[in-house]
């Protein structure tokens, strides 16, 4: 069963966002490499129009651009015999009412070969927000929203990979 993300709506609902200790990554795999769904072309295994059945819930990010435009992403792997599917589940726009439905999308996408689930959704996670920053649509998320295999610490952390911060500043998430 896949769980359903929850936005927090006041800043002490937030997890621990920074740790003076140091997060380790898993080392990427040998040959890794994630794609983002909305610039490389989908195998056909994965090429599906539902949300997957079951999924680890990663944890959800949050872009604040303003108070009325911003994104908010909760990020699920799923697993499929020969691909690695990244889940992004969105806020539905098209319900004005706030009744807590999802939009459902494939985010991104790897070939599944002898990694772990860990270092494949840290790395496709990580590709996935480097394709898009690539393709000048995205910069670094505002917060993490809501923790889950990876902690907002570890989600900060993957962050870094991308958009590292100045080695001066000590909120920098190890």
């Amino acid at each position: 069963m896949t769980r359903k993300p929850s936005i927090p709506m006041t800043p002490s609902a937030l997890p621990k966002q920074r740790s003076p200790e140091e997060t380790v990554l898993p080392c990427r795999p040998e040959g890794f490499q994630g794609y983002c769904e909305w610039y490389d072309a989908l195998p056909a295994e994965l090429q599906t129009k539902r949300k997957p059945r079951v999924t680890e819930f990663l944890g959800a990010v949050e872009w604040a651009w303003s108070p009325m435009h911003g994104r908010y992403s909760a990020h699920y792997l799923s697993w499929h015999r020969r691909h690695w599917g990244l889940w992004m589940a969105c806020p539905d726009p098209d319900d004005p009412m706030g009744q807590g439905e999802w939009d459902w999308q494939l985010y991104g996408w790897a070939r599944r070969r002898s990694e772990s689930w860990e270092a494949a959704a840290a790395w496709l996670l990580v590709d996935a927000w480097q394709s898009e920053e690539d393709n000048g649509s995205l910069g670094r998320f505002s917060f993490v929203a809501e923790a889950g295999a990876f902690s907002a610490v570890g989600l900060n952390a993957l962050a870094d990979e991308i958009w590292p911060r100045p080695c001066g500043d000590h909120q920098r998430s190890a």
